[in-house]
C-alpha cells in the first residue's frame, strides 16, 4: 500500500510540473502574440497620424487619431508640438514647429491568457521633423469680378501682364457694353443679359446666362454663348455661337464660323460656316449666304441662297457642336479682416482725423510714417477707426518697401500722388472688409455710412512695373480715365472709365479660393515628414 501511494505522490507531483509547463507555454505563446499585434497596432497609428498630419487633417481630428469602432487591434494616437518654454503640449504642429511628435497605444486583438498581459498594450513614440507649412496667399480670382452690374461701366483696356488668362465676371444684372477694349478677357455675365452699344470690342470670349444684343459697330472677337441672339448693324462675332433659344441675324450683321440656335432667323446676316437649327428656320431678305444650314424647315418671303444646298431633316437636325463649358461665377466672398489670416504681416492701427495734414490722427504725413516704419517688412495700415476719407492725394509719392495692406472704409486716390517702390516688385491690397455674413451671400457696403473707395481720381499714379494692387470692396469701385496699374478688382460694383488700363497680375486674398468663393487652409508643403527617433515606452504617456 505505502508503494501505491508513493506511486501516485509521484504522479500527482509529474502531472503538476506538465500542467505548469504546458500553462506556461500557453501563457508565453499567447503573451507574444499579443506583444505582436500591439506593436503592429501602435506602428500602425504612428503611420495613419503621419499621413494624416502631411494632408492637412489634423485640426479637424482635434490632433487625434483612432482606429474605427470595432476595429482590432486598435490604435489610439495623440498629436504633440513644441511648447514655448519647452518639453510638448498636446495640438497640431504649427507653420514653424519644427518638429511634431506622436505617441500611440496599440492594443492586441487576442490578450494574454495565464496572467500574461505584457504584451496586450504597446507604447509608441515617434519624432518626427514637422511639414513646412504653407501659408502664402493663393493668387486666385479674375481680372475684374463685380457682383452687380449696377453702374457698370467696362470702357477700360483689360491685358494680362504674366499671361495669365484675364476675365471680366459679373454675377448678376443686365451688362451694356459701350466701347470696352478689352484685349483678349473672357466676360462671363452669370445673371443677366449683355447688350453692346457704339463700339464695343471684347476680343475674348462671351458667355450670357440670358440674351445677347449686338448693335452698332459691337465686336466679339472669340465665342458667343447664351440664351438668344440679336444682331444687328454690323455686329460681329469671330468665333462661334451657340444660342438655346432663337437667333435673329439683322442686315450687315456677322457669324464668322458657326452658328446653333433652336431656330434661326436670316434677316440678312450672315454665318460664313455652318448653321444648325434644331428647330425652323425663317429668312425675310434676298441674300446668299457664305455657309451651310442643316434645319428641320425653311420657310420665308425672301429669297435665300446657301453655298451648298441646306439640309432638312424631317425629325429635326442633331445638336451641332458642343458649347464650350461656361466659367463658374463665384458666390461673393464676404471677407472680413482677421489678423491671424494675414501670415508674417506687422499690423499699425491709426485712428482720428483725416483733414489734418501734418498733425492729424490719419493725415497724410501720419500715414507715410506709419508706412515708413514698416520698413521692408510686410505691413497692415488698419485705418477703419479714421474719420472722414482718407486721402492720398497732393503729389507726393508714397514710397514702398515691402508688401502692404490699407484697411479703410472710405479711400480716395486722387490729385498727382501715387505709390511708388523704393526696391524691388511688391503688392498692396486694398480693402473695405465686408464683415456682415448674408445668406445667400451678397455684399454688404453698409454699415459704416458712406463707405466709398475711389482710386483712379485726378493722375495718381501705381508704379505698374514695380507694384502689383489688389481691391477688395463690398461697396462700388471707380476707376478713373487716368488710370494704370497691375492687379485685380473685387468689388459689390465696378465702373472703369474710358482711359483706364488694369494688367491683370492675379494677387488673391489669404484663406479664400475667389475662383471658387469658398475658403482655404494652410496645408503642408511636402508630401513626408522626416523620421527622427522612434521608441516604445514603458507605460503610456
Amino acid at each position: 500500500m505505502v508503494a501505491v501511494i508513493g506511486v501516485m505522490a509521484v504522479g500527482l507531483l509529474l502531472s503538476a510540473l506538465i500542467m505548469s509547463t504546458v500553462l506556461g507555454g500557453v501563457g508565453f505563446t499567447s503573451s507574444a502574440r499579443a506583444g505582436v499585434q500591439s506593436q503592429a497596432a501602435s506602428e500602425s497609428g504612428i503611420a495613419v497620424a503621419r499621413a494624416g498630419v502631411e494632408s492637412g487633417t489634423c485640426e479637424a481630428l482635434n490632433h487625434k487619431y483612432k482606429s474605427g469602432a470595432g476595429v482590432s487591434p486598435a490604435y489610439d494616437v495623440d498629436v504633440y508640438r513644441p511648447r514655448a518654454g519647452g518639453g510638448w503640449e498636446l495640438g497640431c504642429p504649427f507653420a514653424d514647429s519644427g518638429q511634431v511628435r506622436f505617441v500611440s497605444n496599440g492594443v492586441a486583438a487576442a490578450p494574454g491568457v495565464s496572467g500574461n498581459s505584457i504584451g496586450d498594450e504597446t507604447d509608441t513614440e515617434a519624432i518626427f521633423s514637422s511639414p513646412v507649412i504653407d501659408t502664402s496667399i493663393g493668387a486666385t480670382g479674375p481680372a475684374v469680378y463685380a457682383y452687380s452690374s449696377t453702374g457698370f461701366q467696362g470702357s477700360g483696356t483689360l491685358v494680362s501682364v504674366d499671361g495669365s488668362s484675364p476675365s471680366v465676371l459679373i454675377k448678376k444684372g443686365n451688362v451694356t457694353c459701350n466701347g470696352a477694349a478689352s484685349t483678349n478677357a473672357d466676360w462671363v455675365i452669370d445673371g443677366g443679359d449683355f447688350e453692346t452699344t457704339g463700339s464695343c470690342n471684347i476680343p475674348g470670349n462671351v458667355w450670357v446666362s440670358g440674351n445677347a444684343i449686338i448693335t452698332g459697330a459691337g465686336n466679339i472677337g472669340k465665342n458667343l454663348v447664351a440664351k438668344s441672339l440679336t444682331m444687328a448693324g454690323s455686329g460681329y462675332v469671330g468665333g462661334s455661337t451657340w444660342v438655346t433659344d432663337g437667333a435673329t441675324l439683322n442686315w450687315s450683321s456677322t457669324i464668322n464660323t458657326n452658328l446653333t440656335a433652336s431656330t434661326i432667323n436670316f434677316a440678312g446676316g450672315d454665318v460664313k460656316g455652318m448653321s444648325w437649327a434644331r428647330g425652323n428656320v425663317e429668312y425675310s431678305a434676298y441674300k446668299t449666304m457664305s455657309g451651310y444650314l442643316t434645319a428641320k424647315s425653311k420657310s420665308g418671303s425672301g429669297t435665300i441662297t446657301f453655298k451648298a444646298p441646306p439640309t432638312f431633316v424631317a425629325a429635326g437636325p442633331g445638336v451641332g457642336p458642343v458649347a464650350p463649358i461656361t466659367p463658374t461665377v463665384a458666390p461673393w466672398v464676404n471677407f472680413g479682416y482677421v489678423k491671424s489670416d494675414w501670415d508674417g504681416f506687422t499690423e499699425k492701427v491709426l485712428t482720428g482725423s483725416t483733414t489734418d495734414y501734418n498733425n492729424g490722427g490719419c493725415g497724410y504725413v501720419k500715414l507715410k510714417a506709419a508706412v515708413a516704419s514698416f520698413g521692408t517688412a510686410s505691413g497692415i495700415l488698419d485705418l477703419r477707426g479714421c474719420t472722414g476719407t482718407v486721402t492720398f492725394s497732393g503729389y507726393e509719392k508714397l514710397p514702398i518697401k515691402g508688401d502692404l495692406v490699407i484697411l479703410a472704409n472710405k479711400l480716395q486716390l486722387a490729385g498727382s500722388g501715387g505709390f511708388e517702390s523704393t526696391g524691388g516688385k511688391h503688392k498692396i491690397w486694398l480693402i473695405q472688409p465686408d464683415n456682415v455674413i448674408e445668406t445667400p451671400t451678397a455684399p454688404s457696403c453698409e454699415p459704416p455710412t458712406g463707405r466709398m473707395m475711389d482710386i483712379g481720381s485726378g493722375a495718381f499714379t501705381y508704379d505698374p512695373n514695380n507694384l502689383s494692387i489688389m481691391v477688395f470692396t463690398p461697396c462700388r469701385v471707380t476707376l478713373g480715365s487716368s488710370m494704370v496699374m497691375n492687379g485685380q478688382i473685387f468689388a459689390g460694383e465696378a465702373s472703369i472709365a474710358g482711359a483706364a488700363k488694369i494688367g491683370f497680375v492675379p494677387i488673391g486674398l489669404p484663406k479664400v479660393n475667389l475662383n471658387t468663393g469658398l475658403p482655404t487652409e494652410a496645408s503642408p508643403t511636402g508630401t513626408n515628414l522626416t523620421l527622427l527617433s522612434i521608441r516604445n515606452l514603458v507605460s503610456s504617456e
